[in-house]
This record gives C-alpha cells, structure tokens and sequence, in this order.
C-alpha cells in the first residue's frame, strides 16, 4: 500500500521475502502482541535460544534470501543508489547476505543498528563494522545515528 501510496510502483518490486545470510531457506517472524513495529525474523538456530518473550503472538513462517540473489533473480540495467536496512538485530545477516551487491553497485547505506539483538544472536555492531569498513570499505559519516557512507 505504502508504494502505490507514494507513487513508485514503477520503481519498486515487493518481494515477500526475508532477507538474510542465507540464500534460501525459512525463518519464523515473531511481532510483539499489539506492537507491528516490533517483529524480529529468528532462524532456527538463534530461535531456540533467543530471550525475549513473544508468547502472545502469533510466529508467521516466512521464506528468506539474500540481498544478492534478490536482486540477480530481479535483473535490471538500474544502479542501485540507495539501501535502507532497519532489520531488529539481523543487520549483520543482512550485510552478509548483500555483500557482492554492496561492492558492485555502491549504495548509500543507510543502516539502523540494534546492538542488544544483535549480541542476542551472537553478533556484535563492532562485527558489523568490520565488514562494512573493513572489508567493504564504507566510512562512518557525521549525521543521524548510523549512517555509513562509501
């Protein structure tokens, strides 16, 4: 609704899809009852062992990719200029996963980072940034709390 609302159904393609390290497989998304802002897709693994209670809600199975299969199963000859992640403690699995996308096109990151899931599952923001700056040779920028540039 939000894309036919803002006029970009010509540049957006909805993909129902958890994105992730993996490049196919399934998750669970848990939502806090009565809170839709607050949901967080668990693999298996990180699920069985994972500490904050969603026992009122209902868990949604849910199939996952990466970044970098979405997009080469979603060829296009369009640059991709910009990324949004804001993914509840799974940025790291995230930026795994859209690695060669990340090298290849470039994209302003814009990444919200959530340091207590992240070391939920066993991760780290300083995990992260190594990837992003180390490896991938973004750079931290001045400005809004977690913004990286390349």
């Amino acid at each position: 609704i939000s894309v036919l609302r803002n006029g970009l159904q010509d540049h957006v393609t909805v993909v129902q899809t958890a994105v992730s390290s993996s490049s196919t497989g399934t998750a669970t998304l848990h939502c806090a009852a009565g809170h839709s802002a607050v949901c967080q897709v668990l693999p298996a693994e990180v699920e069985a062992s994972w500490t904050v209670n969603y026992s009122d809600a209902s868990p949604v199975p849910v199939s996952t990719s990466t970044v970098d299969s979405l997009l080469a199963s979603h060829a296009s000859d369009r640059k991709l200029c910009g990324m949004k992640v804001d993914a509840e403690g799974s940025e790291l699995e995230v930026i795994k996963g859209a690695q060669e996308t990340l090298r290849l096109h470039r994209p302003e990151l814009f990444l919200e980072i959530h340091p207590y899931e992240l070391r939920n599952r066993g991760s780290s923001s300083g995990e992260l940034f190594d990837i992003l700056v180390g490896i991938l040779g973004y750079r931290i920028v001045d400005g809004p709390p977690g913004c990286i540039h390349k």
